[in-house]
Parts: C-alpha cells; structure tokens; sequence
C-alpha cells in the first residue's frame, strides 16, 4: 500500500503502477490540441512561479529565524554554477528584493500576464486528454489561488460547520454576528 502512496510524489518511478493502473482503469492516447509556442510559454509561466514559491519560502524561514538573507544574492550565487544556473536565474538576481516578492516584480508579473492564457490552454488540453503535468497544473492553481481576494476558506468554513456546526461569518453582515446553518435542509 505504501507504494501506491508515494507513487503520488513521483509517478515516473514507478512502471509497473501506472501499467497496471492503465489496465484497470483505461488510458487514453495523449493527444493535445496545443503548439509549441503555448507549450513555450507554459513552461516560462511555470518557471517564474515555481521560482517565486522557492524565494518566498526561503524568504519566509529567513524572517522567521532573523537570518537577514538577501534574496538577490541567493540568485546570484545560484547563477554561478548551481543545478539550477540558467538565463533565468540571472534575471532574477537582477531584479529580485527582499521586499518585493518575485510574483510582484513588473517584469515578472508583466510575463505572467501575457503567458495566463497559454499556461490555461495547455493544463485545459492535457486534462481532456488526461495527460499528467502536475508542475503545469500547480503553477496555474496556485497563481489562480494567490490572485483572488476571496479565498477558498470560505467553503473550508461551510464545512466546518456542516460537520461540527462551527459557525460561520457572513460577507453581507460586517457585525461579526456568528451564523449556523441546518445544511441539510438547504443544499
């Protein structure tokens, strides 16, 4: 059983999972209505927020443990030879602060804006084909949850109090009056 459970981490390893699991369950033929210019800029969506997921991690423990880490500086010992050395990271080390957050940077954000629509064409096209990209996929559901005001929380809250009548706030009421509801009767 424990191996079906990190088959989830990195599915590649493991072969003879994914063969048997192709039997039981089907496996379509991959194809995606995509071109490589999409794919280009999927990738390039997916690089800058995965690298902006790393730098705000390290960013975060650094503040946490008043470690003082110049961020800039991260990226710039990282284009002198490490695994992940690249064109990239260089631009990156030029525009990086430790008080701006890379998904804020304009030239950043400017290609984020102009690759959202590739990025979303790309994991739409390899869910219908059932193609597996988890990187793709979780670049584009994290931008999507960083960038809206409401979070999910809210529906987290419902079901809290679904299953342990917890109470919840309403958005229309600013009073911070607590609300129940008998979710069985209104679903």
């Amino acid at each position: 059983m424990g191996k079906f459970y990190v088959a989830k981490v990195y599915l590649s390893f493991f072969k003879d999972t994914r063969q048997q699991a192709a039997e039981v369950f089907g496996s379509k033929k991959h194809r995606c209505d995509i071109n490589a210019d999409e794919l280009k800029e999927a990738y390039q969506f997916s690089r800058i927020i995965n690298h902006h997921q790393g730098f705000s991690l390290i960013k975060n423990v650094s503040d946490k443990h008043k470690w003082n880490v110049r961020l800039s500086n991260i990226a710039q010992i990282w284009t002198e030879g490490c695994i992940i050395k690249s064109d990239l990271m260089k631009e990156i080390a030029r525009t990086l602060t430790n008080d701006t957050p890379l998904l804020f940077t304009k030239p950043w954000a400017s290609q984020l804006k102009a690759s959202h629509a590739a990025i979303q064409k790309v994991v739409t096209s390899c869910i219908a084909s059932e193609l597996h990209t988890p990187c793709l996929m979780e670049a584009l559901n994290y931008f999507h949850g960083v960038k809206i005001a409401d979070s999910s929380a809210n529906i987290i809250q419902a079901q809290r109090d679904y299953f342990g009548a917890h109470t919840y706030e309403r958005k229309d009421d600013s009073s911070g009056k607590k609300y129940h509801s008998d979710w069985t009767s209104e679903v």
